[in-house]
Order: structure tokens, then C-alpha cells, then sequence
């Protein structure tokens, strides 16, 4: 893997990352067509969590990552983790298993909405059906689960990988589910952010 940080503006850090992993397939011959890339950028969003005798005063900030990954439709990540990844794939982490719930769901998707909108209006590669979430969770967050499960289909899709829809297409990764080689490709990603 090789970096090369591109700028910062504000709070947001900018990288060029170029990717030499054996488990991508160039689809056609032309470099042009076969491109992969990834910015990073950090958000704060706001957690609630409160517990009886905490009054008002129970919400806090907690910084996530955020791996931008934008992908020609003519590269194809053959792995669990990447095979799920479409145009435009946002890989979300940390988080903890009891913090995850809707309303980070909905955080999530409010800054896609608001800083992706040229993406999602562009024809034909763009809009919310080439876009896709990954959330890097400690443990299986039972409750969004069961939540999720409720609204519609939560699929297994192996060692460590769940997937749903909620507005967008979710997939859930628990690091320490993934086989050996997954968690390496995921570990490849996060490095150094």
C-alpha cells in the first residue's frame, strides 16, 4: 500500500491511497477504467447515552473515521468485505457493539446526503444504489440488529459480515469474526487513520 497525503482542510485529512492487493480484478484493460481510491476524513457525531440520574447533561461527542472509497464499476474486490462495494463506500469505524443504534445510522447518512449530493444526483454510476456503508463494530450490536430485522431483511453473509438496508446498504464487519485474510485487507484499509 502506498500513501500520499494530498492536504487537510479544517478537520478533514485528504490521502491518496493506492492499493496493491492481490484479491482486486481488473475487469478491462484500461488503467483509466480500473481505478480505485480512498480519502479519509474524520466527523464528530453526537452519542447519547443516558442512564437514569444523568438529567440532561448525557450526551457526548465521539470522533469516527470515515474511509471514502470510490471504485470504477469495472474493478471488482473479491472478498467478503469488498465484494460488497459499489461507486461511492464509506467504511465507518470505531464502534462499540451497545453505542450503535438508528439514530447513528441516520447521522451516517445525513453527511452522505449533505456532502455527497453531487454523487448522488449524477446518472448513471450515481444515486443511492451504488453507494454503500460499512460500519467496523467491536461485537454484534444485537439491539440495532434486532431492530433492523424488524424494518426488513439482516442477512449473514459469513465470518464476521452482516448486511441490511436502512435507506442505504449496510454491511456490518466485526473484526474479530473475519477470517485471517479479510481481516488483513480491513486492517490494510484502517492502517495509520
Amino acid at each position: 500500500m502506498k500513501r500520499e497525503k494530498l492536504g487537510t482542510l479544517g478537520n478533514l485529512s485528504f490521502e491518496k491511497v493506492t492499493l496493491e492487493l492481490e484479491n482486486w480484478i481488473p475487469v478491462k484493460d484500461s488503467p483509466l477504467q480500473n481505478q480505485a481510491y480512498c480519502a479519509v476524513q474524520r466527523m464528530s457525531i453526537m452519542l447519547k447515552k443516558c442512564g437514569k440520574g444523568m438529567g440532561t447533561e448525557c450526551s457526548r461527542k465521539m470522533p469516527i473515521d470515515i474511509i471514502t472509497l470510490r471504485k470504477s464499476p469495472d474493478v471488482r474486490i473479491e472478498n467478503g468485505i469488498g465484494e460488497f462495494f459499489r461507486g461511492l463506500n464509506f467504511i465507518v469505524y470505531p464502534f462499540t457493539k451497545d453505542i450503535l443504534n438508528h439514530r447513528i445510522l441516520s447521522g451516517i447518512l445525513g453527511h452522505i446526503y449533505y456532502f455527497e449530493t453531487d454523487f448522488l444526483e449524477r446518472k448513471p454510476d450515481g444515486g443511492t444504489e451504488n453507494i454503500t456503508i460499512t460500519l467496523v463494530v467491536d461485537g454484534r450490536p444485537t439491539s440495532l440488529l434486532e431492530e433492523m430485522e424488524s424494518r426488513g431483511k439482516v442477512e449473514e453473509k459469513g465470518d464476521g459480515i452482516i448486511k441490511f438496508k436502512y435507506d442505504m446498504d449496510f454491511q456490518i464487519i466485526i473484526p474479530n469474526e473475519l477470517p485471517a485474510k479479510e481481516k488483513a485487507w480491513l486492517d490494510a484499509l484502517m492502517e495509520d487513520h
